[in-house]
């Protein structure tokens, strides 16, 4: 799961790179939006969005571990609940940015999905090959090694469909970036101080919290950075 995971995300970040590439050779018109960014709805809408999508990969892994599964199809099954995470996510977002622009279309919504399936591939692939038997120096070296493009997938994804209406759109790459480090440490720490045999109640209280607050961080961070880069339309 760690190999093919990186391999994939590589691929996916050498597309982006040759698609930003082709971009800086393509002009855009960037025309004023009819409707307003709020972001107050951002901040809203993408806390609750994402605190909620965060839930079902997080029930999918505790179930799936309570009910002993193997390392390859527990992976597998929070992979596919990490997108179910990432269309609740990309839909709470592009219903607030449906406001400002509606040419913004749902593929917003599909490609965040498949961004956030990648994410948690990523991000599950360093206790999966443990789990498998690889040394833990190895499945150190796993998470070290996509932890760069876990940070900067979702981000890219959305980016193939905001850099045609705002420009120099590659910024938000870069505050997804910064905002999934500065929001992703609660969803660690928080289940990491449960001990292994407390009540499934304080597991799904304890996931339910740190998703809130990084939830209520991501929403803070990109909220700033989306109203920043829609006023430069007008």
């Amino acid at each position: 799961m760690g190999r093919p995971a990186v391999a994939v995300a590589g691929a996916i970040g050498h597309a982006a790179c040759m698609t930003l590439a082709a971009h800086s050779a393509t002009s855009f018109v960037y025309r004023a939006a009819p409707g307003h960014f709020s972001r107050r709805k951002w901040l809203a809408y993408v806390t609750a969005g994402e605190a909620l999508g965060f839930i079902v990969p997080g029930i999918t892994w505790l179930t799936g571990w309570k009910l002993g599964l193997p390392a390859l199809p527990l992976a597998a099954v929070v992979v596919v609940a990490g997108a179910g995470e990432g269309a609740v996510l990309g839909w709470s977002q592009w219903r607030v940015l449906r406001g400002w622009q509606p040419a913004v279309t749902a593929r917003w919504v599909r490609l965040t999905a498949i961004a956030a399936a990648i994410s948690w591939a990523l991000g599950m692939a360093p206790s999966t090959a443990y789990d498998l038997g690889a040394p833990t120096l190895a499945a150190i070296a796993v998470g070290v090694a996509g932890a760069p493009f876990l940070l900067v997938t979702i981000g890219t994804a959305q980016w193939l469909v905001l850099h045609r209406f705002v420009p120099r759109a590659w910024r938000w790459i870069a505050v997804n970036a910064v905002a999934w480090f500065v929001a992703l440490p609660p969803t660690f720490i928080g289940p990491a101080l449960v001990p292994a045999d407390a009540p499934v109640a304080l597991d799904l209280a304890v996931w339910g919290v740190a998703g809130l607050l990084m939830a209520a961080i991501l929403a803070a961070v990109t909220g700033a950075a989306m109203a920043r880069l829609v006023r430069e339309v007008g």
